[in-house]
């Protein structure tokens, strides 16, 4: 991941990661969070527009291309559409190369250049150079933008005075590209699947939609008032976590059950099988939005609940990207119905996060219901 990531939050460790971390945090408070809903709905409403006259691709395309205009818009302020294809397609590639090398039990070093690494290599240089042109034209522009790019570009270690350098604020960048609308877009695909296979919780969710927006583009304070939406994520984000393996290593020797664990032993957690685990959950593997109704499912499980991980670093885009997916679903569902291709053969895809596989749902306009 390192190579595709470099040093950013995900990929650091220890000290350095810490300073990184309270660098970036400030820019994902909720406060800052509600400045970005206009935007998120804008990009939104783009995309059914584009629906509306016809333009449809594929499900989990379209989620790829819109969560990627999000983060491109909300956190770095810049239109990468032009470059979009570009963009999806090396992350795609590159994601897939991780999976199989985190695989593989030999590995050659990157630099051999055998047509694998070539085909990595020329995936890295295509993302940096749109991430290039966006810094280039940020430096150059004199207008006062409020966002994560900004911010980062701006700020100063407390320690020695000093900005961020243009490699590292690249990683963090990069980071967030991946992170910030990879793992969305396959939570968004997840819930329009489940909610085509299930048309009573699909009736639940457009009725309450229709009863708090009445038709109006969702703002920040709507947001609390779609519990049954939230359920609805929620309980997607437990049977198909997009982030579905987590590793550690642990600092000290620690006992698991009956098994001692040597100091930095490296450890795989998984929120997906945590989440299917019966002595903790309730017909795990039924899809029922309403086990998230009163919180107290959370409390029960604590630990057992893992969609965004735990801990100090708990996934530090967690608030934004719930409160993404709450307006795009939301703005989908008040005025499109997804219908699940009946012949599809859907199976989860576990790459570095999990992907639907052969999914293949039309959205079909309300006015035609």
């Amino acid at each position: 991941m390192k190579y595709l990531l470099g040093n950013g939050l995900l990929t650091s460790e220890g000290e350095f990661w810490l300073r990184q971390r309270r660098l970036i945090q400030p820019a994902f408070h909720k406060q800052k969070l509600a400045q970005l809903v206009t935007d998120m709905a804008s990009c939104t409403g783009n995309m059914i527009s584009k629906w509306e006259q016809g333009s449809y691709s594929q499900l989990t395309t379209e989620m790829m291309m819109l969560t990627l205009d999000i983060v491109s818009s909300t956190l770095l302020h810049a239109n990468v559409k032009n470059n979009a294809t570009i963009i999806s397609e090396a992350l795609s590639f590159l994601l897939k190369s991780v999976n199989i090398r985190t695989r593989t039990p030999i590995l050659l070093p990157i630099w051999i250049p055998t047509p694998e690494h070539q085909k990595i290599k020329k995936a890295v240089k295509a993302i940096n150079e749109v991430l290039d042109a966006v810094f280039e034209q940020r430096r150059s522009d004199s207008n006062q933008h409020h966002d994560l790019l900004s911010m980062l570009m701006e700020s100063k270690y407390e320690a020695s005075g000093e900005s961020m350098s243009s490699k590292q604020l690249r990683d963090e960048v990069m980071t967030i590209f991946v992170a910030g609308h990879e793992t969305t877009a396959n939570a968004l695909s997840w819930a329009l699947y489940l909610l085509a296979k299930h048309p009573e919780k699909l009736s639940n969710c457009k009725n309450e939609i229709r009863q708090v927006l009445n038709g109006r583009t969702p703002e920040f304070n709507d947001l609390t008032n779609l519990k049954y939406l939230t359920n609805v994520i929620e309980e997607t984000l437990r049977i198909y976590p997009p982030a579905w393996i987590i590793g550690r290593k642990n600092i000290k020797p620690d006992k698991i059950g009956n098994y001692a664990v040597p100091a930095g032993t490296n450890i795989l957690i998984s929120p997906y099988a945590l989440h299917r685990d019966k002595r903790f959950w309730e017909n795990p593997e039924t899809f029922i939005p309403e086990r998230f109704e009163t919180g107290e499912t959370i409390k029960k499980v604590k630990n057992m609940y893992l969609p965004f991980g735990a801990g100090p670093r708990i996934c530090i885009g967690n608030n934004f990207a719930m409160m993404e997916m709450q307006i795009v679903l939301a703005m989908i569902l008040s005025k499109f119905t997804p219908v699940l291709n009946p012949s599809a053969q859907v199976v989860p895809e576990p790459l570095i996060t999990l992907r639907p596989k052969g999914l293949e749902i039309d959205m079909k306009p309300d006015f035609l219901n």
